[in-house]
């Protein structure tokens, strides 16, 4: 599993491009959940669409403004395959 989102240096109130790639992996749909690590920002969900015939997953979104300047963040990805619910994290920091 691999999870990329750009454009960097990631930004809050900047849209943002969120590509989940999966390997050896049959997904049925796929989630994105955003969340500060040391703040709570609010509710950030993103459905990921599958890019067809690809092992890839995309959606758009957006991180909220924070009044610190920089903060960490956590990025939960969440996908369904043959009947399994599966779940990972990614930490990053934004301004």
């Amino acid at each position: 599993m691999r999870l990329s989102i750009t454009p960097q240096p990631l930004a809050s109130l900047q849209a943002l491009t969120a590509r989940l790639t999966l390997e050896g992996i049959q997904a049925e749909e796929a989630l994105l959940e955003l969340e500060g690590v040391d703040m709570y920002m609010g509710l950030n969900q993103t459905r990921l669409d599958a890019i067809p015939s690809s092992r890839h997953w995309q959606g758009e979104t957006e991180l909220a403004v924070c009044t610190t300047g920089s903060m960490r963040w956590r990025a939960r990805v969440t996908f369904l395959a043959d009947g399994q619910i599966y779940t990972s994290h990614f930490e990053f920091d934004a301004q």
